[in-house]
């Protein structure tokens, strides 16, 4: 079972870099992620309901992108995910709050100051 309620800012940001999101049962019970119609291989298992909003959505954020990059050149984006802004070929870094209570956000590995919320995505090639 995922948390629908945390994951929701992932999809969200998925969706809007231009892919499709969705759970498929498997075998053993579990949902393997698939995005852009490709079985990623991830089981995303439901997080701690203990934990802040802004930790669990950082969680499943970081196994979505790991997941995403492991499977990039299956994907018919063609873009690293999350897309940075235009001339930035590489995938924007998952930067984690100062504690769990922090939202966590999508920022640049070359310009610190070209950063998303997780959830706020604006999309291929950024504003």
């Amino acid at each position: 079972m995922v948390d629908d309620e945390a994951f929701a800012p992932v999809a969200r940001d998925l969706r809007a870099c231009g892919l499709s999101v969705r759970f498929k049962d498997v075998v053993s019970g579990g949902l393997e992620l698939v995005v852009g119609g490709v079985r990623t291989g991830c089981q995303l298992g439901d997080v701690q309901g203990d934990m802040a909003m802004a930790a669990r959505v950082e969680e499943l954020a970081f196994h979505t992108q790991n997941a995403v990059l492991e499977n990039f050149q299956r994907l018919p984006a063609g873009l690293p995910w999350p897309a940075c802004r235009a001339g930035h070929p590489h995938p924007m870094d998952l930067v984690r709050g100062d504690d769990e209570e922090d939202w966590p956000h999508w920022g640049c590995p070359v310009d610190a100051s070209y950063r998303w919320p997780v959830g706020g995505h604006p999309g291929r090639g950024g504003r």
